[in-house]
């Protein structure tokens, strides 16, 4: 049987038990993904250095075989009440992030630096299925003028075989249309106390990066994905106004930690905000966007009191 390309998508759950499978069903967990990329088996491989009368390969061993995926979620709130978490929480869970509800008020997510939440994903392929169980990853933020939110993930998942299985029907109800990054859907972009606004800057795109370090561990006694680090780092585009305005080179050469916060989306239930309260300029270059001049700022996220770097919350 040729399998179709087009007919794939993952279910996704948080875990009870490290790698123990958390039995992910079409109805409740249906990640709703674009571009999925996933490579069923990774890992490193040992030469055999036998020797033998003639020339030629010894084969090689697949030592600590695991399976990595990629994908994209377009990035919107759960709809409905503000303390609802959104449909794709379990994603963020798994990248280090702790989620918090505050009845009748948000959603929140907070990195940490224990007690990581694991997943168990299934990937169906028009007949095939991979459980990946422990399955930890990467997530970073896209936000980008006239396009789009999004949210990618890169995760990393222990390695068990492809079986033949029924593809179960996904549900994606519970995935809410995102709204376009735009003047009017994007209400508020704020560094340090300037506010973008025609007198000020004006946000392009900001890209972000939280910076987990993962590795897959494949030692006697013990076989699990872990993040080791974090280093949250991103890209903001601005365009250029008067240095009396706003003086983005000076806060550079000055080393100035900065408050950034991002509110993404109207309306109840539909609102992302992303918050760090000490954004530093790394780097500042001026580019170019449809013939206005900008400023192009590699940042870096620093910690004030230790996991607090950035939070995303949804209401």
């Amino acid at each position: 049987m040729t399998l179709l390309t087009k007919k794939r998508f993952i279910l996704a759950k948080k875990e009870v038990t490290y790698g123990t499978d958390a039995a992910p069903v079409g109805a409740t967990d249906a990640m709703l993904t674009q571009a999925l990329d996933v490579q069923p088996v990774q890992g490193d491989t040992v030469e055999r250095e036998i020797d033998n009368a003639t020339l030629g390969s010894r084969g090689v061993i697949h030592v600590a075989p695991f399976t990595a995926l990629s994908f994209g979620v377009e990035a919107a709130g759960a709809g409905g009440a503000v303390d609802a978490p959104p449909a794709y929480a379990p994603l963020l869970k798994g990248c280090g992030l702790a989620e918090t509800i505050n009845v009748a008020t948000s959603v929140e997510y907070d990195p940490v630096s224990a007690a990581f939440d694991s997943l168990t994903i299934h990937h169906h392929n028009d007949g095939n299925k991979q459980a990946q169980l422990g399955a930890r990853g990467n997530m970073r933020m896209i936000l980008a003028s006239k396009a789009l939110p999004l949210f990618e993930f890169d995760m990393n998942a222990l390695y068990a075989d492809p079986t033949a299985s029924a593809d179960p029907t996904p549900t994606y109800t519970a995935f809410k249309i995102p709204m376009a990054v735009t003047q009017a859907n994007t209400p508020t972009v704020t560094i340090g106390a300037r506010s973008a606004a025609c007198a000020t800057f004006k946000m392009i795109s900001f890209n972000f990066d939280m910076g987990n370090e993962v590795v897959p561990l494949n030692n006697p006694g013990c076989e699990e994905v872990l993040i080791v680090d974090r280093v949250s780092s991103g890209q903001l585009i601005v365009t250029q106004e008067l240095a009396s305005a706003v003086n983005f080179p000076q806060l550079m050469a000055a080393d100035t930690p900065m408050v950034l916060q991002i509110v993404h989306g109207v309306g109840t239930g539909n609102v992302i905000t992303f918050d760090a309260p000490a954004m530093q300029i790394r780097e500042l270059t001026q580019g170019d966007d449809n013939g206005v001049k900008t400023w192009e700022m590699d940042v870096v996220f620093q910690f004030v009191s230790g996991d607090d770097e950035f939070q995303i919350t949804t209401t």
